[in-house]
Protein backbone atom coordinates (compact mmCIF):
# COMPACT_ATOMS: atom_id res chain seq x y z
CA UNK A 1 0.00 0.00 0.00
CA UNK A 2 1.44 3.37 -1.00
CA UNK A 3 1.53 6.15 1.62
CA UNK A 4 -1.40 8.56 1.66
CA UNK A 5 -1.35 12.34 1.96
CA UNK A 6 -4.35 13.44 4.07
CA UNK A 7 -5.50 16.94 4.99
CA UNK A 8 -8.12 18.49 7.27
CA UNK A 9 -9.57 21.82 6.05
CA UNK A 10 -12.37 24.21 6.88
CA UNK A 11 -13.28 27.75 7.87
CA UNK A 12 -12.05 29.32 11.09
CA UNK A 13 -13.74 27.84 14.13
CA UNK A 14 -14.65 24.58 12.38
CA UNK A 15 -12.56 22.53 14.83
CA UNK A 16 -9.49 21.68 12.76
CA UNK A 17 -7.03 21.98 15.65
CA UNK A 18 -9.27 20.04 18.03
CA UNK A 19 -9.73 17.33 15.40
CA UNK A 20 -6.03 17.07 14.65
CA UNK A 21 -5.21 16.82 18.36
CA UNK A 22 -7.80 14.10 18.75
CA UNK A 23 -6.34 12.16 15.82
CA UNK A 24 -2.84 12.47 17.31
CA UNK A 25 -4.05 10.71 20.46
CA UNK A 26 -5.42 7.84 18.37
CA UNK A 27 -2.64 7.46 15.81
CA UNK A 28 0.66 7.28 17.66
CA UNK A 29 2.37 5.07 15.09
CA UNK A 30 5.56 6.35 13.47
CA UNK A 31 3.86 5.54 10.18
CA UNK A 32 1.67 8.65 10.45
CA UNK A 33 3.21 12.12 10.51
CA UNK A 34 1.23 15.20 11.58
CA UNK A 35 2.02 18.63 10.18
CA UNK A 36 0.23 21.84 9.29
CA UNK A 37 0.12 24.81 6.94
CA UNK A 38 0.76 27.72 6.59
CA UNK A 39 4.33 26.71 7.43
CA UNK A 40 5.21 23.12 8.15
CA UNK A 41 6.29 21.06 11.15
CA UNK A 42 9.90 20.17 10.44
CA UNK A 43 10.67 22.94 7.95
CA UNK A 44 12.45 25.92 9.51
CA UNK A 45 12.17 27.87 6.24
CA UNK A 46 8.40 27.36 6.00
CA UNK A 47 7.99 28.27 9.66
CA UNK A 48 9.96 31.49 9.27
CA UNK A 49 7.77 32.61 6.37
CA UNK A 50 4.65 31.59 8.34
CA UNK A 51 5.61 34.11 11.01
CA UNK A 52 5.51 36.90 8.44
CA UNK A 53 2.20 35.82 6.89
CA UNK A 54 0.27 35.51 10.14
CA UNK A 55 1.84 38.37 12.10
CA UNK A 56 -0.61 40.83 13.62
CA UNK A 57 2.21 43.38 13.97
CA UNK A 58 2.81 44.03 10.28
CA UNK A 59 0.81 46.50 8.15
CA UNK A 60 -1.85 45.12 5.84
CA UNK A 61 -0.32 42.83 3.23
CA UNK A 62 -1.33 43.04 -0.43
CA UNK A 63 -2.99 39.99 -1.94
CA UNK A 64 -0.22 39.06 -4.39
CA UNK A 65 2.52 39.22 -1.77
CA UNK A 66 0.45 37.04 0.55
CA UNK A 67 -0.23 34.51 -2.21
CA UNK A 68 3.43 34.22 -3.16
CA UNK A 69 4.54 33.88 0.47
CA UNK A 70 2.00 31.11 1.04
CA UNK A 71 3.27 29.39 -2.11
CA UNK A 72 6.84 29.75 -0.82
CA UNK A 73 5.94 28.06 2.47
CA UNK A 74 4.30 25.21 0.58
CA UNK A 75 7.37 24.68 -1.60
CA UNK A 76 9.59 24.43 1.49
CA UNK A 77 7.07 22.27 3.35
CA UNK A 78 6.73 19.80 0.48
CA UNK A 79 10.48 19.66 -0.17
CA UNK A 80 11.60 19.48 3.46
CA UNK A 81 8.83 17.40 5.01
CA UNK A 82 5.93 15.96 3.03
CA UNK A 83 7.70 14.41 0.05
CA UNK A 84 10.49 12.83 2.16
CA UNK A 85 7.89 11.33 4.52
CA UNK A 86 5.83 9.91 1.65
CA UNK A 87 9.01 8.54 0.05
CA UNK A 88 9.72 6.76 3.34
CA UNK A 89 6.27 5.08 3.27
CA UNK A 90 4.91 7.33 6.02
CA UNK A 91 1.36 8.65 5.79
CA UNK A 92 1.05 12.43 6.25
CA UNK A 93 -1.87 14.25 7.89
CA UNK A 94 -1.82 18.01 7.35
CA UNK A 95 -3.87 20.78 8.98
CA UNK A 96 -4.83 22.82 5.86
CA UNK A 97 -3.46 22.40 2.34
CA UNK A 98 -3.67 23.83 -1.17
CA UNK A 99 -7.47 23.86 -0.94
CA UNK A 100 -7.18 26.57 1.73
CA UNK A 101 -5.05 28.71 -0.60
CA UNK A 102 -7.58 28.37 -3.40
CA UNK A 103 -10.34 29.50 -1.02
CA UNK A 104 -8.47 32.33 0.72
CA UNK A 105 -5.92 33.71 -1.73
CA UNK A 106 -7.83 32.62 -4.83
CA UNK A 107 -11.41 33.50 -3.89
CA UNK A 108 -11.37 35.82 -0.86
CA UNK A 109 -8.42 37.93 -2.06
CA UNK A 110 -9.72 37.97 -5.63
CA UNK A 111 -6.63 36.55 -7.34
CA UNK A 112 -8.64 33.73 -8.87
CA UNK A 113 -8.89 30.07 -7.92
CA UNK A 114 -7.47 28.84 -11.22
CA UNK A 115 -4.68 31.45 -11.13
CA UNK A 116 -3.52 30.26 -7.69
CA UNK A 117 -3.72 26.65 -8.81
CA UNK A 118 -1.75 27.38 -12.00
CA UNK A 119 0.93 29.18 -9.96
CA UNK A 120 1.43 25.94 -8.01
CA UNK A 121 1.55 23.86 -11.18
CA UNK A 122 4.15 26.19 -12.69
CA UNK A 123 6.46 25.68 -9.69
CA UNK A 124 5.83 22.05 -8.78
CA UNK A 125 6.30 20.72 -12.31
CA UNK A 126 9.91 21.92 -11.99
CA UNK A 127 10.66 19.91 -8.85
CA UNK A 128 12.36 17.03 -10.74
CA UNK A 129 14.63 19.24 -12.87
CA UNK A 130 15.44 22.02 -10.40
CA UNK A 131 15.40 20.19 -7.04
CA UNK A 132 16.03 16.64 -8.23
CA UNK A 133 12.93 15.41 -6.39
CA UNK A 134 10.21 13.28 -7.95
CA UNK A 135 6.78 14.92 -8.00
CA UNK A 136 4.30 12.15 -7.06
CA UNK A 137 1.14 14.22 -7.49
CA UNK A 138 -1.10 13.30 -10.42
CA UNK A 139 -2.36 16.88 -10.39
CA UNK A 140 1.27 18.22 -10.40
CA UNK A 141 0.20 20.79 -7.81
CA UNK A 142 0.29 19.25 -4.30
CA UNK A 143 -3.36 18.28 -3.85
CA UNK A 144 -3.66 15.68 -1.03
CA UNK A 145 -5.06 12.25 -1.78
CA UNK A 146 -7.84 12.82 0.76
CA UNK A 147 -9.17 16.13 2.11
CA UNK A 148 -11.54 16.02 5.08
CA UNK A 149 -13.57 19.21 4.75
CA UNK A 150 -15.10 20.19 8.09
CA UNK A 151 -18.28 21.77 6.82
CA UNK A 152 -19.49 24.45 9.21
CA UNK A 153 -22.04 27.19 8.34
CA UNK A 154 -20.73 30.75 8.58
CA UNK A 155 -22.99 31.65 11.53
CA UNK A 156 -21.59 28.80 13.62
CA UNK A 157 -18.04 29.71 12.58
CA UNK A 158 -18.44 33.31 13.76
CA UNK A 159 -20.02 32.27 17.04
CA UNK A 160 -17.13 29.93 17.82
CA UNK A 161 -14.50 32.50 16.87
CA UNK A 162 -16.13 35.14 19.06
CA UNK A 163 -15.85 32.75 21.99
CA UNK A 164 -12.09 32.35 21.54
CA UNK A 165 -9.44 34.11 23.57
CA UNK A 166 -8.25 37.00 21.33
CA UNK A 167 -4.62 35.96 21.72
CA UNK A 168 -5.41 32.71 19.92
CA UNK A 169 -6.42 34.54 16.73
CA UNK A 170 -3.90 35.22 13.96
CA UNK A 171 -4.19 37.76 11.14
CA UNK A 172 -6.46 35.48 9.07
CA UNK A 173 -8.75 34.86 12.06
CA UNK A 174 -9.12 38.63 12.52
CA UNK A 175 -10.68 39.16 9.09
CA UNK A 176 -13.94 41.20 9.05
CA UNK A 177 -17.06 39.12 9.58
CA UNK A 178 -18.13 39.39 5.93
CA UNK A 179 -14.88 37.72 4.94
CA UNK A 180 -16.00 34.48 6.56
CA UNK A 181 -18.95 34.28 4.19
CA UNK A 182 -16.51 34.71 1.29
CA UNK A 183 -14.10 32.13 2.70
CA UNK A 184 -16.91 29.61 3.06
CA UNK A 185 -18.04 30.36 -0.50
CA UNK A 186 -14.40 30.10 -1.55
CA UNK A 187 -14.12 26.59 -0.17
CA UNK A 188 -17.28 25.53 -1.99
CA UNK A 189 -16.08 27.01 -5.28
CA UNK A 190 -12.58 25.55 -4.82
CA UNK A 191 -13.96 22.09 -4.16
CA UNK A 192 -16.09 22.41 -7.29
CA UNK A 193 -13.00 23.53 -9.24
CA UNK A 194 -10.99 20.48 -8.11
CA UNK A 195 -13.85 18.13 -8.89
CA UNK A 196 -14.82 19.61 -12.26
CA UNK A 197 -11.44 20.74 -13.58
CA UNK A 198 -9.26 17.91 -12.23
CA UNK A 199 -11.82 15.13 -11.81
CA UNK A 200 -10.71 15.01 -8.17
CA UNK A 201 -12.59 12.61 -5.89
CA UNK A 202 -10.70 13.06 -2.63
CA UNK A 203 -13.12 15.38 -0.79
CA UNK A 204 -14.78 13.86 2.28
CA UNK A 205 -17.33 16.23 3.79
CA UNK A 206 -17.68 16.08 7.56
CA UNK A 207 -20.57 17.77 9.39
CA UNK A 208 -18.61 20.04 11.76
CA UNK A 209 -21.72 20.75 13.84
CA UNK A 210 -21.19 17.40 15.52
CA UNK A 211 -19.31 16.95 18.77
CA UNK A 212 -15.49 16.86 18.66
CA UNK A 213 -15.63 13.20 19.62
CA UNK A 214 -18.00 12.36 16.75
CA UNK A 215 -15.88 14.23 14.21
CA UNK A 216 -12.62 12.63 15.33
CA UNK A 217 -14.18 9.15 15.34
CA UNK A 218 -15.61 9.57 11.82
CA UNK A 219 -12.27 10.69 10.38
CA UNK A 220 -10.25 8.13 12.37
CA UNK A 221 -12.43 5.29 11.09
CA UNK A 222 -11.96 6.47 7.51
CA UNK A 223 -8.17 6.73 7.95
CA UNK A 224 -8.07 3.20 9.40
CA UNK A 225 -10.05 1.89 6.46
CA UNK A 226 -7.65 3.49 3.98
CA UNK A 227 -4.38 2.66 5.75
CA UNK A 228 -5.05 -0.49 7.78
CA UNK A 229 -3.68 1.46 10.78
Amino acid sequence: MRPIFFSVCGVGGCGKSTTINGLKKIFKSNKLYFTREVGGVGSSVAEAIRGIILSNDLPKMDALTEEQLVLATRIAHMYDVVLPKLASDIHVICDRCLLSSLAIQGYLRGIGIEVVYDDHVRIFKRFPTVLGVENPFKTIAPVPDVIYFLDLPMEDSLRRLQGRDAKDNDRIDLEPNDSYRLIYEGYQESIKFLQDKLNYHGIVRIDARGTPEEIVAEIANDIRRRTDS
